[in-house]
């Protein structure tokens, strides 16, 4: 009985291990000092060191870091389906090429949906502190904060931003697709931070939860919230808010983290992590047969 509990997962191991050249060939990018060109959609990536941006090339499947010093790779992250040129290169002290962008335009796009405007309306009544700001804010592979102006000045703070439906990888896309959901909050802040590695500005510390909508379908919807304030005796003034108010002290995100796991699964490359799992699986199953034999001897 041993031995058959060993000979299982060393035949599965064999298997897969005989298909791992062909399951890592796809999507492999090309060695350092190789000329690319590449189509898909750039996503922004936080802390930046080696690199700025992912880009899964929709023809390879292959996913490549990027970063550029002749162009600003934000304007693109924005969901536009770009088409990219650029030489790989290697760092000192990093294992994989970094694509060092040299063109950038953009590519028609052939999934039409591919994208959503979120927009967000806040209802604002009495008057808020002087320092106080308005964010919508969508966290995908890091925070993206809208702000909220009221431009007319009749209490109602708007604004709107672009956003992918659909995770990074191959195109065009399956029939059965499911765009992503991605965590969504409206914030307040106290005045607003320097502009972060996207220039845009965000909110400062400390920060209030207006309203926390969780997981939303990316899709074409406008998300509303309501916030009211007012002054006590004292002469300070109070807000009421229509979500769960909760406060955010320090310098960190925290406050999406309780719903950012499903919006980071839904934005995952879909190339490269299959061949990846299987040998890790295989190397589960081994480990397993070889402590059962041992419990058996």
């Amino acid at each position: 009985m041993a031995k058959r509990l060993v000979v299982v997962p060393m035949a599965m191991l064999a298997m897969l291990l005989a298909a791992a050249p062909a399951l890592l060939a796809q999507g492999t990018p090309a060695p350092a000092g190789s000329e690319v060109e590449a189509t898909g959609y750039l996503s922004p990536v936080y802390p930046r060191e080696a690199y700025s941006h992912l880009l899964n090339d929709e023809m390879t499947g292959a996913t490549y870091f990027a970063r550029s010093e002749a162009v600003d790779l934000d304007s693109y992250d924005d969901g536009q389906r770009v088409d990219v040129s650029g030489t790989l290169t290697m760092d000192e002290g990093y294992p994989e090429p970094i694509l060092q962008v040299t063109v950038v335009e953009p590519a028609e796009d052939p999934s039409p949906g591919e994208t959503a405007m979120l927009a967000f309306e806040l209802s604002v009544e009495g008057e808020p502190p002087t320092d106080a700001t308005f964010f919508g804010a969508v966290r995908g592979e890091g925070p993206r904060y809208v702000p909220l102006m009221d431009e007319d000045g009749d209490g109602l703070y708007t604004g709107s931003t672009t956003v992918s439906r659909f995770p990074p990888g191959t195109r065009p896309l399956p029939p059965d697709a499911e765009p992503v959901s991605l965590p969504v909050q409206m914030v307040q802040g106290t005045g607003t931070q320097d502009p972060d590695e996207s220039d845009s500005p965000r909110p400062g510390k400390p920060t209030s939860v207006i309203e926390d909508s969780g997981p939303v379908r990316i899709e074409d919807k406008t998300l509303s919230a309501s916030v009211s304030f007012e002054e006590d005796r004292g002469g300070n003034t109070t807000a009421d808010y229509s979500g769960d108010g909760s406060s955010d002290g320090g310098g960190s995100d925290n406050g999406f983290l309780g719903s950012a796991a499903s919006g980071i699964r839904g934005l995952l490359p879909g190339t490269g992590g299959g061949a990846i799992l299987a040998l890790i699986g295989a190397g589960i199953l081994l480990a397993g047969g070889l402590l059962i034999r041992r419990l058996f001897r």
